[in-house]
């Protein structure tokens, strides 16, 4: 990034990591140009944000290369599916979840994160809710 273009990149940074806050590279680009903006804090504040995720993707990574090994474990598939939906592709966190279930339908750990996604959940805000209900029925049950 040329020098003092950092200043003007930062708004428009920040606006595409509001539509897309999983995508580390512009949260990655953000950083350096707040850290040539001279604000040093927020970009250090941004790249732990990405450390973080890159970290937990490598994970989960790992842990589907587990699943072949002890396929109807509901623990490593949910694992998978909340790091997706936290730090990668939503809907690939939530087939992973989904997957989870048909193995363990009751499983807490999956059930929560759905609930949780789903009552964050903006594009449907009706249907959200009525699948958070349904979900957290489960949980009670």
């Amino acid at each position: 990034m040329e020098a003092g273009h950092h200043q003007s990149a930062i708004p428009r940074l920040q606006g595409v990591l509001e539509q897309a806050p999983n995508n580390h590279d512009a949260r990655e680009t953000l950083a350096l140009a707040l850290g040539s903006a001279g604000r040093a804090a927020e970009a250090s504040e941004q790249l732990s944000l990405v450390r973080e995720a890159r970290a937990a993707l490598v994970r989960a990574k790992h842990l589907v290369r587990k699943v072949p090994l002890t396929p109807r474990n509901a623990d490593v598939r949910s694992e998978i599916g909340r790091i997706n939906l936290k730090y990668g592709d939503a809907q690939l966190g939530l087939d992973w979840l989904q997957s989870a279930l048909s193995f363990d339908p009751n499983h807490q750990a999956t059930l929560h994160a759905l609930v949780e996604f789903y009552e964050r959940s903006e594009k449907t805000s009706a249907q959200s809710q009525r699948l958070a209900d349904e979900v957290r029925t489960r949980l009670e049950a």
